[in-house]
């Protein structure tokens, strides 16, 4: 018996407590509409120049890494993942702390980190003249041109991770995700919480 399954010791009796990947899907959606304020606030920084461009990539690189790791912490888990009454725990079935909500999210830290710099790297070449006279689709397409070679990389690389992350989902009965192993975590829902305090009260 693996230390899963000694900590969720009522596993017999509720046997639905993990969530599955329609409800991490919906969780997700969820955090992306509330952190879409911040999207727009984004674009609106980006379209007013270059210094305000590489101001709007930092906050938001900033707000992010403090949503994922901060909420987590805090409370169990994102808006999104309270809001459908999920959770994120440790394997002995206790809250997470600064270190599990850090270890979690730190591929998607990672990723998030050198996106920006290299962003920031293209938004330096920029012609802000030339840049804020575009429209949208041909603002990106700008912005394309002046890319390092490599920043593609990180979109494959970010595709493969999440790729990985559902083949690991769905190899274990527990429905822990790769980010869930590398943390030491485990999500449920949190009835089941209620539930094992009643029974171990």
């Amino acid at each position: 018996m693996d230390s899963t399954e000694k900590a969720l010791n009522i596993d017999e009796e509720y046997d639905d407590i993990y969530p599955d990947l329609y409800t991490r899907i919906g969780a997700g959606l969820l955090d992306s509409l509330f952190l879409l304020p911040l999207t727009l606030l984004s674009y609106y920084l980006e379209i007013r120049g270059n210094n305000a461009h590489i101001i709007a990539e930092l906050f938001s690189t900033t707000v992010f890494i403090l949503y994922y790791l901060y909420l987590p912490k805090q409370y169990g888990g994102t808006p999104g993942k309270l809001i459908l009454k999920i959770k994120i725990i440790k394997l002995n079935a206790e809250p997470i702390g600064w270190k599990e909500a850090f270890l979690r999210y730190l591929i998607q830290f990672i990723l998030t980190i050198l996106s920006t710099i290299l962003i920031i790297c293209t938004i330096v070449k920029v012609d802000e003249t030339h840049y804020l006279s575009l429209g949208w689709v041909d603002k990106n397409a700008y912005m394309d041109s002046l890319a390092p070679s490599f920043s593609k990389s990180i979109i494959w690389i970010n595709c493969i991770y999440y790729l990985v992350d559902i083949i690991v989902f769905f190899s274990n009965p527990q429905k822990r995700a790769l980010h869930d192993y590398i943390a030491g975590t485990v999500v449920v829902y949190a009835k089941y919480l209620n539930k094992r305090e009643q029974i171990t009260a």
